[in-house]
């Protein structure tokens, strides 16, 4: 069956005239893992998870591991044998009752691949699992060249949070030339998104409390504007992949439907992070 779209994605499509364009893109998502997905997700050593924390604000989430740490017990989930970094604000996610909607990104920045898969996440003591309730190959286009040393991940990296971003935190974003959004659709189902373009794509404000970025022509469906549209939650997520640096923030964004689709976030808390990895020598 394809994928039925929401009233935020079909409204933003209507206004982009991708209406059809993304009809046929709705049959290329699955309820399941395809082999070759599965082989992929196994080189992985990180991949990100979007969803809500536990004061309802939306984040994107790296996870770490050894290539391996990320499988297929069946082609219906996901099993990530590692758990969220302690002090993360997803820390702990899936160990709310019955389960907890989420997001992830699965992306290879060397190799210029990426998928997502989106459902429902359930924690226990060696790790996360996943029902997938839909996965999808993303196009390449976009994807910057860079490597992250996630061997040198420190366990309980240093947090400083703020109800903007420090001088440190604009910085990286300024040059930065990949970043990561989640964002919830109306039925708060997760998801989180990459996105790439040159250095200085994304804007920041000068008192730290806002950024502002154009969201380039994709595939034409717009999960993420489309989400946008319905709950303007999302969280974003810059790495310093030279400086073992790493930004994640949470807030409100809108777009608004011009040609470039211009995407606007007011920043409700960021947290900086000096010390995920080693910076490079």
């Amino acid at each position: 069956m394809p994928r039925t779209y929401h009233a935020g994605e079909l409204a933003v499509q209507a206004q982009a005239d991708t209406v059809a364009q993304a009809a046929k893109m709705a049959h290329t998502v699955r309820t399941n893992v395809p082999a070759a997905l599965s082989m992929f997700l196994s080189a992985l050593p990180w991949v990100l998870i979007g969803g809500i924390d536990a004061l309802e604000h939306v984040w994107a989430s790296p996870i770490f591991g050894k290539p391996g740490f990320v499988g297929t017990p069946t082609d219906a989930e996901v099993r990530i044998a590692a758990h969220i970094l302690m002090g993360d604000p997803l820390h702990g996610a899936g160990a709310r009752g019955t389960g907890w909607p989420a997001g992830m990104l699965a992306i290879d920045l060397r190799w210029r691949m990426r998928a997502r898969i989106n459902g429902t996440i359930r924690a226990d003591e060696g790790g996360m699992t996943i029902t997938v309730d839909e996965c999808y190959a993303n196009c390449p286009k976009y994807i910057q060249d860079h490597q992250l040393d996630v061997e040198d991940v420190s366990a309980q990296p240093t947090r400083v949070r703020s109800d903007r971003m420090s001088a440190k935190g604009r910085a990286l974003v300024r040059g930065a030339d990949t970043m990561f959004i989640a964002s919830v659709g109306p039925d708060l189902s997760a998801d989180v998104s990459h996105r790439g373009g040159p250095s200085g794509f994304v804007e920041c404000s000068a008192d730290g409390t806002a950024l502002r970025f154009a969201d380039y022509p994709g595939n034409g469906v717009f999960n993420t504007l489309g989400n946008l549209h319905c709950d303007a939650r999302s969280g974003l997520t810059f790495f310093g992949f030279e400086t073992g640096e790493l930004l994640q923030l949470t807030g409100y964004a809108s777009s608004k439907p011009t040609r470039n689709r211009t995407v606007e976030f007011n920043v409700v808390e960021a947290i900086w992070c000096a010390n995920l990895t080693r910076r490079r020598p």
